[in-house]
């Protein structure tokens, strides 16, 4: 259990450390004070439909996603991984008690326009009921982990790999949100898929302070025939990524870290995260890696960012993640216009071919709405 004191010690830490600049600390009050805006707006409307009159709980609850996740980056027991789960739970339902204010809105002005004899809990019944339903749709949807066949037609492609596949995974966000189950159910369904070798582009943990060698006991089961390999992604860099690499090599997975893997015949790279996150560092790095473009080369990078740049060096293939394609409609548009257009699916830039996955799993909130938790079986033609 964690004290007031040691509460405060921890906000006092955080904001202490080189990377808390003062942007950040801005981004970070603007951001609580729209949960508490939403939180006011949600109780005012509750309060017009069933006559609730306490505003502290709500408000008070828009304080808990912050709090939490502080609290989870710094300690690793019971209450603290409940209290991170059940804030991420409740961040994921103000979405929908919104919409349910929105709606509740709508069907008070449309009685008043028309007449109807509609009492304000009715109105807020079905309001509030359909975004009940909702929460619980999007709860379902994040954990409901789909497959998605992708045939790529690639140059220089060696006979051995006509019909074989391979599967590409990211943003798993092992920790609080998503445990050892998950991580099962992840298992038994690519080994059932049968793929020739595994690739996971990042994000593999959350961040969060865990016990990621208990968390990564079931991959232990995972054996295709040629591997199975990792890149970092940035939530890697959010906690002790010393441990997180401990662990992911106990649990035979291989981390490349601007290397390759020749398997039959097809030249597999895979960058770092913080390498690779700055243009300059990422030319560097693929031009010093000596990459054949003769070759069939394939690059797993985490973020679909710089393209022009393994296009330059001879990448016929980038597999990537990151970008969750939003995981909330219409977020989705957002990440199509930052990345520009490469944020989900199969893409083309000039002679390389981009393809990016929505994820596994969701982030920061159990919760998907439009999008979907995906694993993607490769083959190649």
């Amino acid at each position: 259990m964690v004290d007031i004191k040691e509460l405060l010690a921890v906000f006092l830490s955080v904001f202490a450390e080189n990377h808390m600049n003062i942007a950040f600390v801005g981004v970070l009050t603007v951001f609580q004070l729209l949960l508490v805006f939403l939180s006011y707006v949600i109780y005012k409307t509750l309060a017009a439909a069933f006559g609730i009159t306490h505003s502290a709980l709500l408000i008070s609850l828009s304080f808990t996603f912050i709090v939490a996740s502080i609290l989870a980056s710094r300690y690793k027991n019971r209450f603290v991984r409940w209290f991170h789960y059940l804030s991420m739970c409740w961040f994921a339902f103000i979405g929908p008690l919104f919409l349910g204010c929105i709606a509740f809105l709508l069907i008070e002005d449309a009685t008043l326009f028309f007449h109807w004899p509609v009492i304000p809990a009715v109105a807020g019944r079905i309001s509030f009921g359909g975004a009940i339903i909702l929460y619980f749709y999007g709860l379902w949807k994040a954990t409901d982990l789909e497959i998605t066949k992708v045939k790529i037609a690639v140059p220089n492609l060696p006979e051995w790999w006509h019909g074989k596949k391979i599967l590409f995974m990211s943003d798993i966000h092992l920790g609080n949100e998503h445990g050892a189950r998950f991580a099962e159910k992840l298992v038994k369904e690519i080994s059932s898929l049968k793929p020739q070798v595994v690739f996971i582009g990042g994000d593999l943990f959350d961040g969060v302070k865990c016990d990621p060698e208990k968390l990564l006991l079931p991959f232990r089961q995972l054996r295709p025939p040629y591997g199975v390999y990792f890149v970092s992604g940035n939530h890697e860099y959010f906690g002790d990524i010393k441990t997180f690499f401990r662990a992911i090599r106990a649990a035979g997975i291989t981390i490349l870290r601007s290397e390759k893997r020749i398997i039959e015949g097809i030249d597999f790279w895979g960058v770092d995260y913080k390498d690779t996150k700055k243009r300059k560092s990422f030319e560097k790095i693929l031009s010093g890696i000596g990459i054949d473009p003769a070759r069939l080369n394939v690059l797993i990078k985490h973020v679909p960012s710089d393209i022009d740049v393994a296009e330059n060096a001879g990448i016929s293939l980038q597999l990537s993640g990151h970008t969750h394609r939003g995981q909330i409609f219409p977020v989705s548009y957002v990440t199509h216009w930052v990345y520009k257009g490469y944020d989900y699916g199969l893409n083309q830039f000039e002679k390389i071919l981009v393809y990016t996955s929505s994820g596994a799993a969701a982030s920061s909130a159990p919760f998907r709405f439009g999008t979907k938790s995906e694993i993607a079986l490769i083959e190649f033609e």
